[in-house]
């Protein structure tokens, strides 16, 4: 059996080479602590990060906030669970308050047969980039059009080798979208999003079912950060809680 604990290491783990890997379509700043800024060069709050490592310095907090305003990027830290209380207390100071709060969820990927994988599920070849990035827009709450630089950083995404990004369509047209992103403990599940149109269909459902089967042809686990309105359907597919992660930021939106 996995303890929680195994799982929140294997989220971490992924989660940090996630966000090392959207910096590599901006900038980076790293830590000699393995703390680290990722600026994907995106002006949203969700994609731009400030993980704090478990021996980080307290210092590093207004070098990342810095880091950022440089950029003129909004960002996001995660209240991890190894932060200690006087390491919150300034990231209250500094203004970073508890915007949302998510999970960090994990589920082992072994029951999944790849050979049962949904006909209308398909990897995202070279031609249907732009079709993942409008699908990840409109999932996420966007209005047409998307904006240009989102093709772009779609294309970056498409690119990394460590990425599998997806999409499952009915009618021929995409219905839900998702990137799978694998790293030496686990694959995290990443932009997993259902257009409105498509919502109660069992579309999420139905995807979620051939990621699983992909990813356990990668790995063992499947990790995540869910929100307050997912945490239902991941806890219902049979994902556990590995850890509660308040979410940061100067921004008022994430």
């Amino acid at each position: 059996m996995d303890s929680e604990q195994g799982f929140f290491d294997a989220f971490f783990e992924n989660f940090f080479s996630f966000a090392a890997m959207i910096g590599t379509n901006g900038r980076t700043l790293l830590f000699p602590s393995g703390s680290l800024a990722a600026a994907s060069g995106l002006p949203y709050a969700g994609e731009n990060y400030a993980l704090f490592a478990p021996e980080a310095r307290i210092e590093e907090i207004p070098a990342a906030i810095c880091f950022f305003k440089e950029q003129g990027l909004p960002f996001t830290v995660p209240q991890f669970k190894h932060m200690t209380r006087a390491f919150v207390d300034v990231l209250e100071t500094c203004g970073l308050a508890v915007r949302q709060n998510y999970t960090a969820m994990a589920l082992r990927t072994r029951a999944f047969d790849r050979a049962k994988a949904d006909a209308s599920f398909a990897r995202v070849g070279e031609e249907d980039i732009a079709a993942w990035a409008d699908t990840v827009w409109e999932g996420f709450g966007g209005e047409p059009p998307t904006p240009a630089p989102y093709y772009s950083f779609a294309r970056h995404l498409y690119e990394t080798r460590s990425n599998r990004l997806s999409l499952l369509k009915l009618d021929s047209r995409p219905a839900s979208c998702a990137l799978l992103h694998r790293s030496t403990l686990a694959c995290g599940l990443y932009y997993f999003a259902t257009v409105p149109r498509y919502r109660r269909r069992g579309v999420a459902r139905r995807h979620m079912s051939a990621l699983a089967g992909l990813s356990a042809d990668l790995c063992d686990k499947l990790v995540l950060l869910a929100t307050e309105e997912g945490l239902p359907f991941y806890t219902d597919f049979g994902f556990t809680s590995a850890a509660d992660i308040p979410m940061r930021s100067l921004s008022q939106e994430l």
